[in-house]
């Protein structure tokens, strides 16, 4: 494996934002996760940030890394990733958030495929996530729903009553967890807190079938990624097998 090249660990952005314009949209995400408001600068990098957010596989993510340089031709040339992930199994992934259509344009594609070979050399892993697999507006929905429990604090005597519940029950709902606690917050904050897990690309509702989430499923990504150099859409989600 490649030996990595070090990398600015303290995080500080690496450029400011443009000016504001009519035409652009940029905000800030506020990351349970981090424990800091994430800048975003698009509003594909925005639904970006619910992914890493709730993927069990991220330990960690923060915007505009340090930037890389490397040869295109005779030039130098500098580039700076949207995001950097850290991922549960120690792998450091770079991320470009890009439409899709974009990538069609091979002077980018060029750029984009030299920069995965930067990180490749260097022991990282480069992706890039397009609007077509960012837009989902059904998990998002409850993405942006889950971020509400997030700090509702859930202590092991309920960690112990919902293994217990999971242990009596052969077809375990969100309804029927909503009615053993005797509230909806709790199903929830067990949701965003990543210790039950349920389809998140449907609408909750009271039939939402319900699983325990076992110790490798912490592996899971909520997000597929496209890699150089033809950045065809790639089909494993699992960070284990990446």
């Amino acid at each position: 494996m490649p030996q990595k090249t070090r990398l600015k660990k303290a995080h500080q952005r690496s450029r400011e934002a443009v000016t504001r314009s009519r035409m652009t949209v940029r905000g800030r995400f506020p990351s349970a996760k981090m424990g800091r408001m994430v800048d975003w600068e698009s509003q594909l990098e925005r639904r970006a940030c619910y992914r890493f957010e709730f993927s069990p596989a991220v330990l960690s993510f923060k915007e505009q890394p340090q930037p890389i340089r490397f040869r295109i031709g005779d030039q130098l040339a500098k580039y700076t990733p949207d995001f950097e992930l850290e991922l549960v199994n120690g792998e450091t992934w770079f991320v470009e958030i890009k439409p899709l259509d974009h990538l069609r344009k091979p002077e980018l594609a060029e750029r984009l495929s030299l920069a995965a070979g930067w990180f490749k050399r260097n022991g990282y892993k480069f992706i890039v996530i397009t609007d077509e697999e960012l837009i989902h507006p059904d998990l998002e929905s409850n993405l942006a729903f889950l971020r509400h429990f997030q700090t509702h604090e859930i202590n092991e005597s309920t960690v112990s009553h919902v293994c217990h519940w999971f242990d009596h029950i052969d077809a375990p709902t969100l309804g029927g967890l909503h009615e053993y606690f005797g509230d909806k917050a709790t199903a929830y904050a067990l949701l965003s807190q990543n210790l039950i897990s349920t389809d998140l690309s449907d609408p909750f509702n009271l039939n939402s079938e319900l699983f325990l989430l076992e110790e490798n499923s912490y592996a899971t990504l909520l997000f597929s990624y496209r890699t150089a150099p033809d950045f065809r859409l790639c089909t494993v989600h699992d960070a284990e097998n990446s």
